[in-house]
């Protein structure tokens, strides 16, 4: 391509300049897809999920470093908000507790950093609640170890989440082993996992409930043991039957002597405001801007003791602060510790209490705490975009096993822990999951092997280096090379006098070949677009170590006829490894909804309501829309029409096909007919015809009988002297041709039929049966028209 100064420009030679100069490997132009391993071999719109759902991972209680890591995720971790290192040089002030009575569960430590003389804190609590009912834990084990008077180095990890390990590396999912198999249980994108996996995804989930209490407001005596009035649990406590607590509007008049006598401010009544949550209560937080009513009222006694708590915390954090800026002179304090300061003074001035407007008298924060495992409905993923709804938790012994080498070095039957559909990846172009699941079969083999071997005395550590080095050069040559620096080559020599160091290199190599045994496979670190990965390079490993087996026997569990379980051997092995999987933000019950006699609004829809938003109701009774678009060609392609047109009729089709709910409860729920007449109209026509009248236009809708074609036409019963009863046979349409012919001579032979086609006069004695003669005759003249008769 010529410039107009003459020069010809190469835009591929330009091109290959900036990448040799700025962009020295291809790992330079990924962000968040720096975690994603295999980057290669997955589609651009999965690798683009992949970062999406990386966002959306649940904190979980114990979680594990993925065997196949691609090195960039602790890079990631350390700059997370909820990885507080230490930045400068800090000695311990002081101590505030929150609580007196549970003093190391929630308090701030007050820092003063000695090379800047800069004042500041930390705040130790372990939750942090984000929105919803989301959150997390910390592990707060270093602040624990801090008392006044004690130095905290720069750089040190003051505070953490529990997705870091003991050496603070990234962890936020579990490897579980994976078996791809073809079931109904698994059809579309279902998984089924196991239950002892469903308990190890245990994780954190935070409620903040908001209570807010009037001057008439009454808190009931729901955990008051004899004459104690106790309205709610307190810090520690369990709350019972999902009731946190309940409020009751105070009376004024002869009906006071019956609802606020003290046996019934145990009870719960129709009227009052309960607060339905279920957990263990972790921190209490009151706001008051009447605190005279507090100290004069007996229901609030409880309240009042968390009130004071408050008080006295804030009192003794403004004196802290107060004595050491007045003894060490002017001191400049950090932006953390000027807000919290801030905060405490207006509670020690009595400063009103402001949110969305100034509220009269109390408001009270309660956060609770549950560990939740995970429940058919939620929702995993693994880190190739691979996101599925849980359809079974199934006990260990319901579940396909594997067989494999224990550390004792035998033979055992092992449960799988996760079951995926075998088209998973079709469709979804992500073979990432069957690299990582083959190689680290491959891994868990060679281990099993060298277990084995050492068992047997026929496999000796340095064998069994050499082999770990061969297979991590296959994949990570890289890491390779670092382990052979860290614990010496792949080929050690026996012969002759070890020096000191050689002896300390050789005892540190065993140590971390027994950890590899221990652990049951060995970890790999590989680059998301360097480390190139194909299926000749997985079989070129097989290769190298021949007495891998390329598959493993698998037995699955069979049910007989009494009910009972045993397993039966597979007809086909399977290769079961490990894959990394973590939880979703996305759990059933947010998105879980019941409706019984809700309020509907001008439109005959259901109200929307926020009484589970506000912890009112335990689950939220209004849903708006029953069926999208998923749900409905799902019902449509696999179920049936049938079933879908019936639950549309009694849901949003007409207001007459909604009363149809009595049959639900008064009939079998599983059996009642929907009958719709031509006086129901359709909602969502009612709905249009409303905006359309709007624009002064009107639809104008034309009903259109249907007439189903039968195998035969009714026959009436007719009596010799002309008295006729209301009786038709009707022929069932599953008959035969030769069986319909003896049902009509039967008719015949009995003298109680004509055997002519019904007459027009014999219609109109009969009642019921004109309409069927008219629609007929019209039928036949439709045909007549159109040529088909």
């Amino acid at each position: 391509m010529a410039t107009e100064s003459g020069t010809t420009l190469n835009l591929g030679e330009e091109i290959r300049k900036v990448e040799k100069e700025r962009i020295p490997s291809p790992e330079y132009t990924l962000s968040k897809g720096l975690m994603q391993p295999f980057r290669n071999t997955n589609s651009g719109s999965r690798c683009i999920m992949e970062a999406i759902q990386m966002e959306q991972c649940q904190s979980i209680t114990h979680p594990e470093m993925p065997i196949i890591s691609t090195g960039y995720e602790n890079q990631f971790a350390e700059y997370n908000s909820n990885f507080v290192k230490a930045e400068h040089n800090y000695v311990v002030i002081d101590k505030i507790s929150k609580f007196s009575k549970t003093p190391n569960e929630h308090y701030w430590l007050i820092l003063l950093d000695v090379d800047d003389n800069i004042l500041t804190c930390v705040e130790r609590v372990g939750y942090k609640h984000i929105t919803e009912f989301y959150g997390y834990l910390y592990d707060n084990e270093y602040l624990d170890s801090l008392d006044p008077g004690t130095g905290i180095d720069k750089g040190t990890v003051m505070q953490k989440t529990l997705s870091y390990d003991e050496y603070n590396n990234r962890a936020y999912g579990l490897n579980l082993s994976t078996m791809y198999i073809a079931c109904e249980d698994v059809k579309e994108d279902p998984i089924v996992i196991s239950e002892s996996a469903a308990k190890r995804f245990e994780a954190p989930m935070i409620d903040k409930v908001e209570v807010r209490i009037n001057d008439n407001d009454i808190l009931l005596n729901l955990y008051g043991q004899g004459d104690e009035y106790k309205t709610f649990p307190d810090i520690g406590e369990d709350v019972k039957g999902n009731l946190l607590c309940a409020v009751r509007r105070e009376l004024k008049d002869e009906e006071a002597l019956f609802s606020q006598s003290w046996n019934r401010l145990k009870e719960i009544m129709m009227n009052d405001k309960k607060y339905t949550v279920e957990g263990k209560v972790v921190d209490i937080d009151v706001y008051c801007n009447n605190p005279d009513k507090i100290n004069t009222i007996m229901y609030n006694a409880q309240i009042k003791r968390y009130y004071e708590e408050s008080q006295l915390f804030a009192r003794k954090f403004v004196d802290a602060v107060d004595a050491f800026t007045k003894n060490k002179g002017p001191i400049e304090m950090s932006y953390i510790l000027k807000k919290e300061y801030a905060r405490c003074l207006d509670i020690v001035n009595g400063v009103q209490f402001i949110q969305d407007k100034v509220f009269n008298n109390i408001t009270m924060f309660i956060y609770v705490q549950q560990i939740k495992p995970l429940k058919r409905g939620d929702k995993i993923t693994d880190r190739y975009g691979g996101k599925g709804v849980i359809s079974r938790v199934r006990p260990d012994n319901e579940m396909p096993h594997y067989l494999r080498i224990g550390k004792s070095g035998k033979p055992e039957w092992v449960p799988v822990d996760v079951l995926y559909s075998k088209f998973t990846c079709i469709n979804r172009l992500n073979d990432g999951q069957l690299f990582e699941t083959s190689i680290t079969y491959q891994g868990k083999q060679l281990i099993e092997a060298i277990r084995q071997g050492m068992s047997q005395n026929k496999v000796d550590y340095n064998t069994a280096w050499k082999w770990i080095c061969s297979y991590v050069r296959a994949y990570a040559p890289d890491q390779a090379d670092e382990m052979e620096h860290m614990f010496g080559p792949m080929e050690w020599t026996t012969s002759g006098s070890l020096q000191q160091k050689n002896e300390d290199v050789i005892f540190n190599r065993n140590l971390y070949i027994e950890q590899m045994l221990h652990e049951g496979f060995i970890m790999l670190c590989m680059e998301p677009i360097s480390s190139y990965i194909s299926i000749d390079k997985v079989a070129a490993v097989y290769n190298m170590f021949p007495f891998i087996k390329k598959h493993t026997p698998v037995c699955a569990p069979q049910q007989d006829s009494n009910g009972n379980y045993r397993m039966v051997y597979t007809r086909r092995p399977c290769v079961i490894g490990y894959k990394y999987i973590f939880r979703l933000k996305q759990f059933a019950v947010e998105k879980f909804s019941v409706v019984s006699l809700a309020s509907t609004n001008i439109r005959n829809e259901n109200s929307k309501s926020r009484l589970a938003k506000t912890h009112n109701a335990k689950f939220a009774s209004t849903p708006v829309r029953i069926y999208g678009e998923m749900e409905s060609s799902t019902i449509g392609a696999h179920i049936g029409t049938d079933i879908f047109y019936e639950a549309f009729m009694l849901t949003s089709s007409s207001p007459e096909g909604r009363r149809s709910h009595e049959k639900l409860l008064t009939e079998d729920p599983f059996d009642f007919n929907i009958e719709l007449d031509e006086n129901c109209t359709s909602l969502n026509a009612d709905i249009g015809q409303a905006y359309l009248k709007t624009l002064g236009e009107r639809l104008r809708f034309i009903k259109i009988k249907k007439f189903r074609k039968r195998p035969m036409i009714k026959a009436v019963m007719i009596e010799r002297p002309r008295k006729m009863k209301n009786v038709m046979y009707q022929v069932e349409p599953g008959l035969s041709r030769k069986e319909r012919e003896k049902l009509r001579k039967k008719l015949i032979k009995e003298d109680a039929i004509n055997e002519k086609a019904p007459t027009k006069d014999v219609m109109e004695f009969i009642p019921g049966v004109r309409e069927e003669y008219l629609r007929y005759e019209e039928y036949k003249k439709k045909l007549h028209k159109l040529g088909l008769d």
